[in-house]
C-alpha cells in the first residue's frame, strides 16, 4: 500500500509538471504552447451549385376510352300520368366527355301509347316501344353536371280504354370517354442559367395511379420519361438534350390509353454553377508559458496549388480585432512558409489564425503555431 501511494503521488507531480510546461488544452490541436494541424485542407475558389426551384403543384394526368354507368334503376313500372325519375352527378372531367346514352330494358308493354325520354327536360325519346333493350343516345350539349332523367307515357287510355303501361327491367344512364388530361406549365429559364447551366430535375410524389399506361413528361416536346414512375420519382435532364432556350420554355406530362395518374408536390429544379470561396479557420490560445512578447510562429505546408492567386494569411485576436493580412505571391508545391508575429497581433488567451485565397486554389497541410 506504501508503494502504491508513493507510485501515485509521482504520478500527479508529473502531470503538474506538464500542465505547467504545455498549459490547458483546447480545440483543434491548440495547447498553450503549440498548434498542430497535419491533415491537409483545400482553400481558395470552387464551384458550388446553386438551384432555383418551379413548383408545378398538384394534378391528374389521364387518358380514357370507353364507357361508364353512372346510375342505374331496376323494375320500374309506368303506368298512365305516371312519371319516374332518376338523377346523376358527373365528377369526371367533361372535357373527356363525348356524349351520354340511356338504355332501357323493357319487360313488358300493352303497346298502348308511346314511351317518353326526357334529359335535363329535353325531350330524348318519344316513340311506341316494344319488349326488349331500347338504346338512346344523349349529345354532350345536354348533358350537365347534375343531370335529371325522367320517363313517362303518353298518358290515359282514349275513350276508357286502357292506360299505357310499361315494366321496365332496368334503366341505366352513362357517359362515354375519350380524350386525354395532361398537365402542361410553362417556366422561365435566364441566360445566366444557360451559360452556366449544371443540371435540371423533375421531382414528384406518385399519390395513385390506375391502368396500365406509362406516363409521359415532355419539356419542349423533348420526351425525358416514359415508364411507371415510382413513389417518389426523380428525373434529371440536360439542357441540350430538351433544347432548353432563354425565356419561356414548356413542360407536359400525359398518359397513355386507359391510365390515370395523380400527382403531388411536383417540382421542376434548374441548376446553375456558381463560384464560392473557401477559407479555413483555426483557434490556438496563447498560454502563459508564452513570454511577455508574445513572440510566437506560424509555419505551413504549401502540398499543392493551380498558382491562380495569393495565398493570404490573417491574424484575429481575442478582442476580434483584424490584424494586417500576410499575403504569399511567390510559392511553390510542397513549399514550407513561416509568419512571425508577436503582442501587436495577439493577447493571451483565444486567438485565431484565417487561410484564405484572392484567386486560384491551395491545399495546405502541417500547420504549426508555438512561441518563439
Amino acid at each position: 500500500m506504501d508503494e502504491f501511494i508513493f507510485v501515485l503521488m509521482a504520478g500527479l507531480l508529473m502531470i503538474g509538471i506538464l500542465l505547467v510546461a504545455w498549459g490547458e488544452p483546447g480545440e483543434n490541436g491548440v495547447n498553450g504552447t503549440q498548434v498542430i494541424i497535419e491533415n491537409p485542407f483545400s482553400i481558395g475558389t470552387f464551384p458550388r451549385d446553386v438551384p432555383r426551384q418551379i413548383s408545378l403543384g398538384d394534378f391528374t394526368v389521364s387518358y380514357a376510352v370507353g364507357s361508364e354507368v353512372l346510375e342505374a334503376r331496376n323494375n320500374v313500372e309506368i303506368e298512365g300520368k305516371e312519371t319516374i325519375s332518376m338523377s346523376s352527378t358527373i365528377e369526371q372531367d367533361m372535357s373527356m366527355v363525348t356524349g351520354g346514352f340511356l338504355n332501357i330494358h323493357i319487360r313488358e308493354t300493352n303497346q298502348k301509347g308511346e314511351l317518353i325520354v326526357s334529359v335535363n327536360q329535353e325531350e330524348v325519346f318519344n316513340q311506341q316501344a316494344s319488349v326488349g333493350k331500347v338504346e338512346i343516345p344523349i349529345g354532350k350539349e345536354l348533358l350537365s353536371n347534375y343531370n335529371v332523367i325522367e320517363i313517362k307515357t303518353s298518358g290515359p287510355g282514349f275513350l276508357g280504354l286502357s292506360s299505357p303501361y310499361y315494366n321496365l327491367d332496368k334503366v341505366e344512364f352513362g357517359l362515354n370517354f375519350y380524350g386525354n388530361i395532361e398537365k402542361m406549365e410553362e417556366f422561365n429559364v435566364y441566360q445566366e442559367e444557360l451559360n452556366n447551366f449544371r443540371n435540371g430535375e423533375v421531382y414528384f410524389e406518385l399519390e395513385q395511379q390506375k391502368g396500365d399506361g406509362d406516363l409521359i413528361i415532355e419539356i419542349n416536346n423533348y420526351r425525358i420519361f416514359q415508364g411507371r414512375p415510382s413513389l417518389n420519382f426523380y428525373q434529371s435532364f440536360n439542357q441540350f438534350d430538351v433544347g432548353l432556350r432563354n425565356g419561356i420554355n414548356t413542360i407536359s406530362f400525359s398518359t397513355e390509353s386507359g391510365a390515370t395518374y395523380e400527382i403531388e408536390n411536383a417540382v421542376l429544379t434548374i441548376i446553375r454553377e456558381d463560384e464560392a470561396q473557401k477559407s479555413r479557420t483555426f483557434d490556438f490560445t496563447v498560454g502563459n508559458s508564452w513570454n511577455d512578447n508574445l513572440d510566437g510562429e506560424i509555419s505551413f505546408r504549401i502540398t499543392d496549388t493551380d498558382f491562380q492567386g495569393n495565398l493570404l494569411v490573417t491574424i484575429t485576436d481575442t478582442n476580434g480585432n483584424k490584424h494586417p493580412t500576410e499575403a504569399f505571391q511567390s510559392y511553390s508545391i510542397c513549399e514550407t512558409k513561416t509568419i512571425n508575429f508577436n503582442k501587436d497581433s495577439v493577447n493571451r488567451g483565444k486567438n485565431q489564425v484565417t487561410f484564405e485565397a484572392s484567386g486560384g486554389n491551395f491545399v495546405i497541410s502541417n500547420v504549426e503555431i508555438s512561441p518563439r
